[in-house]
């Protein structure tokens, strides 16, 4: 297998599981492991496999935790670890609804306007659902727009599972866009990859060991290039969507998966 050396550390960044704090991390080996054994599924890959994970639901009940995200020179991996019990703490309706919305891209704005509430209250459900959710910052949350737009075909992805020991991994990945890189400096690529990763700028700059401003400047000039509002809509532009992508309406989504998670919870 790869040695920690040999990985990229600029390819990707370490999300701290604050949802199961009792479990560590994988170590390097481990992360290595993971990432040749994912980009042997991925290159194995039939359109008729699917992992028997409903991922998205199980990180909407904490029974997955991001833990790392990487990216190679073709696609890129967000790795999920099995926590040893899902939360009681099921998000309301209104948080379901509102997470969707920020994980498509919606500004505050928009998400006001679209259900009525003031910009202070659609804040606050926002705060709620990701203490929930144990994410630490909204930016955080990114990896998760990856997964569920995967699950909902509205990116071209796979996912695979991997047992190691006594722990269980998910692996969702997706093809990065040939046009992406186009415009972007190398500086600026390093910076993509960490937002995909769900990096702030204060991760971007002790990652790239600069100061915050310098960060913040090629935060602006990668979103401004691609032509983007905000992070999660980076994620249009730098992974490949589906074939068939057909981006359900959020209002539809957050009621369809509020829904589901009830049944679940109540089986």
């Amino acid at each position: 297998f790869m040695n920690e050396s040999s990985i990229n550390r600029q390819s990707y960044t370490r999300l701290k599981a604050a949802t199961a704090p009792a479990e560590a991390p994988p170590v390097g080996s481990e992360l290595s492991r993971l990432r040749l054994l994912a980009s042997d599924a991925d290159a194995m890959w039939t359109s008729e496999q699917r992992s028997g994970h409903a991922v998205w639901f199980d990180l909407l009940e904490n029974r997955l935790s991001t833990v790392a995200c990487f990216t190679d020179r073709s696609r890129h991996y967000v790795i999920l670890r099995e926590c040893s019990a899902g939360s009681m703490d099921l998000l309301s309706r209104r948080e379901t609804t509102i997470l969707i919305r920020v994980l498509l891209g919606r500004t505050g704005k928009s998400i006001s306007e679209e259900t009525g509430l003031a910009g202070s209250t659609v804040a606050t459900y926002c705060a709620s659902t990701l203490r929930k959710l144990g994410i630490r910052c909204r930016e955080h949350a990114v990896p998760l727009s990856i997964v569920m737009r995967v699950e909902y075909n509205m990116l071209s992805g796979q996912v695979s599972d991997f047992q190691m020991g006594s722990v269980s991994y998910v692996v969702v990945s997706a093809p990065l866009s040939d046009t992406q890189n186009s415009s972007l400096t190398a500086a600026q690529k390093r910076v993509l990859r960490l937002l995909l990763a769900g990096a702030s700028n204060a991760d971007i700059a002790r990652d790239c060991r600069t100061c915050l401003h310098t960060a913040e400047n090629h935060v602006a000039a990668v979103v401004r290039k691609l032509g983007v509002n905000n992070r999660f809509r980076l994620v249009d532009h730098a992974l490949c969507a589906a074939e068939h992508s057909d981006e359900q309406p959020s209002s539809e989504l957050g009621r369809d998966q509020h829904a589901l998670v009830q049944q679940r919870a109540a089986s």
